[in-house]
């Protein structure tokens, strides 16, 4: 899957930086709380040699660059709407589950890393305890 990267200024002149999968939901979340996900927000270089970026400002809902930001917002509440008649959550990137995901790919990424390091600690423990 191509990566991009979420860009979140926040009020206090910060700006926090998140590598991830592309997105494949309608909300994604930030610390302050739920925004729209929508095609014209994201933002790419001409040749499409870098990932893609989408800005999601502090405090407002659409990204961005979303140039239908009333429309978007009401297609994501119809969107939550049909979702709770259908008895399902709507669909949300979460925070957390994008951490969790850079985690899982950086184990995957260097496995073998991880593995020879782990026989090379487990050589050394067997001669210091004596094999034992």
């Amino acid at each position: 899957m191509p990566e991009m990267r979420l860009v979140y200024p926040t009020f206090d002149g910060r700006a926090k930086v998140e590598k991830t999968r592309s997105i494949a939901t309608r909300l994604v979340e930030m610390p302050d709380g739920n925004h729209a996900y929508t095609s014209d927000s994201v933002w790419q270089d001409v040749g499409r040699r870098q990932a893609p970026v989408m800005l999601i400002f502090q405090g407002i809902f659409p990204p961005y660059g979303a140039t239908m930001a009333n429309k978007d917002a009401e297609q994501v509440l119809y969107e939550i709407d049909v979702a709770e008649f259908a008895l399902k959550a709507p669909s949300v990137s979460k925070m957390w589950q994008r951490s969790f995901q850079r985690i899982f790919d950086w184990f995957a990424e260097n496995i073998i890393y991880v593995f020879v390091i782990g026989l090379i600690a487990f050589g050394i423990v067997q001669v210091v305890t004596g094999g034992s």
